[in-house]
């Protein structure tokens, strides 16, 4: 048998120096493909271990500082006798004002309101430290009701503010004794917001005698203050292209940053400030449209219908016109007119809006603040 001469195979990319490094590279791959990237915790070496990242609290809804704990029992073991008086929710404040004397008209009424209500300064009432105060107890005389209550704060250099009031149930069986908070929904149940110190207007709507009695009370300082509102960049107008895509007979709408409510009430007629306060059904049409915190007012009006003027009236808490802009057909639209504030939005209170046309005037009643439920009965 003829010798047999061996046949080379192709040739192996380990073989040789450079074939070891290159077997060493790819088990080296694999490894690392097969090993997972987070070791169990069996498998984290022994020793000092690292800080262990917590998850990021979420931020709070207020300071903790500003935030306290409602007890009815603060107000003391016994129920009063009937009699005005301004309690604080802190055992130590309680003030009896004067009630309301009989034909007495306030020179800051508005016009045309002094044959239906009457508007009565009343005495500056300190209520104490800050954190002291968790509620607001309201005591009255039995032969008289309070129909509404209402808070405004003023600040130094700022527009009035309405405070939002909530009741709470009174610590006794006793009608005529009222609690009121100020709250955050989404705070816990029993958790109120602390008073800002500073100086502060109640307004009573007082029946049947048909009177607002006004108290300035007055906060000293104690506690840290809630944040107020974040500021906002100022629009010099109304976006033009919001005007042009505006339909017509929207009749009522808002404006902030962008369109932000509009509605087809009927406008309404005259309506005496008791009247306003009175008016909790919904369709009652002196019941004002509740609006927010715009930067403008206006109206859109069907087609054929040109405006002639139109006028912003604060009522409530500082009679007298608005300080506004007033802007007729804009982008050649006759129905269409608005109202705009030089600020970042206008100051809370109730506002009455006049539009003169060449139809008809018109006439709508608006809340600006920063709830949607603005009466307490």
């Amino acid at each position: 048998m003829a010798s047999l001469t061996r046949v080379p195979g192709p040739s192996s990319p380990f073989e040789g120096r450079s074939g070891r490094v290159i077997a060493i590279v790819v088990l080296a791959v694999g490894l690392a493909i097969a090993k997972p990237w987070n070791p169990p915790a069996t498998t984290v070496p022994t020793g000092s271990p690292g800080p262990t990242p917590s998850p990021r609290p979420a931020a709070p809804i207020v300071p903790d500082s500003a935030i306290r704990t409602y007890d009815g029992a603060s107000f003391g073991p016994d129920p009063p006798a009937p009699a005005w008086e301004i309690w604080a929710g802190d055992r130590i404040t309680r003030i009896r004002f004067v009630g309301p004397p009989d034909g007495f008209v306030s020179a800051t009424a508005p016009p045309g309101e002094a044959a239906g209500i009457v508007v009565e300064g009343g005495p500056v009432i300190e209520l104490g430290p800050a954190d002291a105060i968790t509620a607001l107890g309201i005591n009255r005389p039995a032969d008289v009701e309070l129909a509404a209550v209402r808070l405004w704060r003023f600040r130094d250099g700022h527009e009035p503010e309405r405070v939002p009031l909530h009741e709470r149930p009174p610590p006794w069986r006793s009608p005529t004794f009222r609690v009121f908070v100020l709250r955050d929904a989404r705070l816990a149940a029993d958790a109120v917001l602390g008073w800002q110190p500073g100086l502060y207007r109640l307004d009573l709507l007082i029946d049947p005698v048909d009177r607002v009695r006004s108290l300035l009370l007055v906060v000293r300082d104690g506690a840290e203050p809630l944040p107020d509102r974040p500021p906002s960049d100022v629009e010099p107008e109304v976006d033009p292209k919001v005007l042009a895509r505006m339909p017509d007979a929207v009749r009522l709408w808002t404006y902030g940053h962008s369109l932000s409510g509009w509605a087809e009430r009927p406008p309404a007629g005259e309506c005496g400030l008791s009247e306003i306060w009175r008016a909790v059904d919904i369709d009652d049409p002196c019941r004002p449209i509740w609006v927010g915190r715009p930067r403008a007012l206006g109206v859109s009006l069907a087609r054929g219908t040109e405006v002639r003027s139109i006028r912003l009236t604060e009522l409530d808490p500082l009679p007298g016109l608005a300080d506004v802009h007033e802007r007729i057909g804009p982008l050649g639209r006759p129905g269409v007119a608005y109202v705009l504030s030089d600020r970042e939005t206008f100051a809370d209170g109730v506002y009455r809006l006049d539009v003169e046309t060449t139809a008809s005037d018109l006439r709508w009643y608006l809340e600006v603040g920063a709830g949607s439920v603005p009466w307490h009965r």
